[in-house]
């Protein structure tokens, strides 16, 4: 079932609509949402998504989209975005086949994994500024975390007055990690207001060890 972005406007803050417009580059015009295709992989508090792509269990009481992205040259990416309902925390995992890794590392500049990792880190940060032009950019912890039996690079970083919501500003937090296996490209984002990714990352860590990355 595709919805455009208009339609899932009175479903999700602001805040989040800006975020999914972010992190999608805002190239694309429609999502998945895929709660109404995967009531039949309910298992227990989590649902089981599993495509092509990736496999992995989410909150079945989280929004969840996906959509794929053909505007890589000759490549495309699969993406798939969990949000709270309730509260600003967000996930999202996007895989890259090679011809999009390579796409996307050109356009970018980028050499390796930490460029990788660099960019997003900046480019989230430049966001930020648009809501506070005195947010602050903080490296919390940089190390490797496995995905889907990868060994993987991530930073943890903070942005300090970086959200204003109801016209007070907050800290964000965000974990971005990323690797790369057979020159194909793997990202994953856990990003939010401070309180709330604080809340949910137990959770995080759920899906995450739940990941199995099939291309």
């Amino acid at each position: 079932m595709q919805f455009s972005l208009s339609r899932i406007r009175g479903m999700l803050r602001p805040s989040l609509i800006a975020f999914i417009a972010l992190l999608i580059g805002c190239t694309l015009t429609s999502f998945g949402i895929l709660q109404y295709t995967l009531s039949a992989h309910i298992k227990g508090d989590y649902i089981l998504l599993e495509n092509d792509y990736l496999a992995l269990e989410f909150p079945k009481d989280w929004l969840a989209f996906s959509w794929i992205d053909h505007n890589l040259a000759a490549g495309k990416s699969y993406s798939a975005l969990f949000a709270s309902p309730h509260i600003f925390s967000v996930m999202m995992f996007r895989v890259y086949d090679q011809a999009a890794t390579q796409s996307y590392m050109q356009k970018n500049n980028l050499t390796d994994t930490l460029s990788v990792v660099i960019f997003e880190a900046s480019r989230i940060y430049n966001w930020s500024l648009e809501n506070n032009k005195n947010a602050t950019l903080v490296f919390l912890e940089n190390g490797t975390i496995t995905v889907s039996d990868h060994t993987a690079l991530y930073s943890s970083f903070l942005i300090r007055d970086g959200f204003k919501q109801d016209g007070k500003l907050y800290n964000l937090t965000c974990m971005f990690i990323s690797y790369v296996s057979n020159q194909k490209l793997v990202q994953v984002v856990f990003w939010g207001k401070e309180d709330d990714c604080r809340q949910t990352r137990d959770i995080f860590n759920t899906v995450l060890s739940s990941t199995k990355v099939k291309i």
